[in-house]
């Protein structure tokens, strides 16, 4: 699949600039909590206008929250054009595909640290909870129709849920690793282990013998 190099100069600045807004809007909101700080506020550590904010979110919450998954057209492309040509059903290539596209669209700038940790900020306002939830609902329903739309196959189709559902559970234990105190290792290791460990284990499944 193609690397972040692919992405245009435009794209990158546009996801520089909701990086920094969420990034801004989230340590504000731990040392502050929700209502102890304004959009202003976000704009000034982001180095851009009141306008340019409300061109990506429409609120506070929701730049705390972070952008839509709909947001990476450009990444969403490449992940759809790196299906190999000529595969029927699941592309052998699908979880690679994956794992590209996970560190892409997670860990693609080097400043993360812990404040880029929802739980922190849940922590410090748990009616927030919900927004983030709903977000991570919606994320996954997008993103099963992506991997249907690549492969060819109804979102309903029990190889893709399955697919999505194990492949989201691996992101979401990562990422805990990820912001764990004193973590010194990137997330594509970390995710790349993940993902070795899960197929050794239904390799090994697989080849035991059944009672």
């Amino acid at each position: 699949m193609n690397d972040s190099a692919s992405i245009s100069g435009i794209e990158q600045r546009k996801r520089r600039t909701r990086r920094a807004l969420t990034k801004h809007a989230r340590r504000l909101t731990i040392d502050h909590g929700l209502h102890g700080f304004t959009v202003e506020q976000v704009c000034e550590l982001a180095g851009v206008s009141r306008r340019t904010f409300f061109n990506y979110f429409a609120s506070k919450e929701e730049a705390i929250v972070g952008p839509p998954d709909g947001s990476h057209h450009e990444a969403f492309d490449a992940f759809r054009a790196a299906r190999p040509a000529g595969a029927t059903g699941l592309s052998l290539s699908l979880v690679d595909d994956l794992v590209t596209l996970a560190v892409e669209l997670i860990g693609e700038f080097d400043d993360v640290d812990e404040f880029d940790d929802p739980r922190l900020v849940i922590a410090r306002e748990p009616q927030l909870l919900s927004a983030f939830i709903g977000a991570g609902e919606t994320a996954d329903r997008e993103f099963a129709e992506l991997v249907a739309e690549r492969e060819g196959l109804p979102a309903d189709e029990p190889a893709v849920t399955l697919t999505v559902a194990l492949f989201t559970a691996l992101v979401r234990s990562t990422a805990d690793r990820f912001f764990t105190p004193g973590n010194d290792r990137t997330l594509a290791e970390l995710l790349d282990e993940a993902v070795a460990s899960a197929r050794h284990l239904f390799r090994s499944d697989l080849e035991s013998p059944r009672p």
